[in-house]
Formats: C-alpha cells, sequence, structure tokens
C-alpha cells in the first residue's frame, strides 16, 4: 500500500466517522453529475447504495478494490479536508505506517480504558502528546486489526514460501 493509498485510506476512516444519510445523498448526487461512463461510478452507485453501517465498512476495508475505488471516491466533497494542517498532519500519518501498528496494537490489545496515554507513551518510547496525536485520528481497533491480519496473512505466506523451499531441496538431495 503506498502513502497515497493510505492517507485516502485514513480520509476515509475520517469520513466513516461522520458518515449519515444526507452525506450519502450528496455523494451519490456528485456521482450523478459527474457520470462519464467510467466502470467505477457504477461502482460507486452500488456502494452508495448500501446502509449507513454497512458502506462504512466497505470505504474503510482494506483490499484491492476499495483502494482502487477510494481513488475515485466523491466522499471527500461532502466533507471539509481544506485545513492544510490537517491535511499535514494526515500525510505524516501516511507515511509511517509502522508506527500507526505500534499504537494501535497497544491500545487495541491492552484497551484504552486500561491504559493511560503516559502508559502508551512509556511502552513506545514516545511523548504523550505523540500517542494522543494518534489516539485522535480515530478508529484504531478496526485499523489494528487489519494491520494484525495483514500481519498474520503476511507471516501465512511466508511459512508457506519455506516450506516449499524446505520440500524442493529435500527432494533435491
Amino acid at each position: 500500500m503506498t502513502t497515497d493509498d493510505r492517507f485516502k485510506l485514513l480520509m476515509h476512516r475520517m469520513i466513516a466517522r461522520r458518515l449519515d444519510a444526507s452525506a450519502i445523498a450528496v455523494a451519490r448526487a456528485r456521482v450523478d453529475e459527474i457520470d462519464d461512463g467510467r466502470e467505477c461510478r457504477q461502482e460507486w452507485r452500488s456502494l452508495l447504495g448500501l446502509p449507513v453501517d454497512g458502506l462504512r465498512r466497505r470505504i474503510t476495508e482494506r483490499s484491492e478494490e476499495m483502494t482502487r475505488l477510494r481513488l475515485s471516491s466523491p466522499l471527500p466533497i461532502v466533507f471539509d479536508f481544506t485545513d492544510e494542517a490537517l491535511r499535514r498532519r494526515m500525510w505524516r500519518l501516511a507515511k509511517k505506517p509502522q508506527e500507526l501498528a505500534m499504537v494501535e496494537i497497544y491500545t487495541d490489545l491492552m484497551g484504552t480504558d486500561e491504559l493511560t496515554v503516559v502508559e502508551i507513551a512509556r511502552m513506545l518510547g514516545r511523548s504523550a502528546s505523540w500517542v494522543e496525536h494518534w489516539l485522535r485520528v480515530g478508529d484504531l481497533r478496526s485499523r489494528m486489526r487489519a494491520d494484525v491480519e495483514d500481519f498474520a496473512e503476511d507471516r501465512r505466506k511466508r511459512d508457506a514460501a519455506l516450506a516449499e523451499i524446505g520440500k524442493s531441496t529435500d527432494t533435491d538431495g
């Protein structure tokens, strides 16, 4: 996933928290307005027909399909992303996926209710303001689960590849 893909994912996570029926109606009107025959317009029409909770899940989903569709999303026009400071913070977060994953793992596994920001900061060797910034970014639990699932999938693939290599060297010898 590129930095731009992570930026769009962060943007859609922020949108998902504020998404309601009126925002969906505006996005649907935008899709109809710019209907240029591209396949993605029809895909967005279909997505915008989902119930709000279903749409929230889909737009924050980590999949090749949603990564592709977020590039042509009608949703960012519904919310104000013109604040330069906000955009800079989002770009910084998008450039540091490992740090994002670290915070998410601690907050999800330990529960932010049980850990204070200062305790999380100590564990990560970071400042409390750094942790507070990450916690404000949004739904850390769902992002952490996605990152852990990605990590687990990568590990399964690596283990399978290593097993194949081991089998081939056993039969060669």
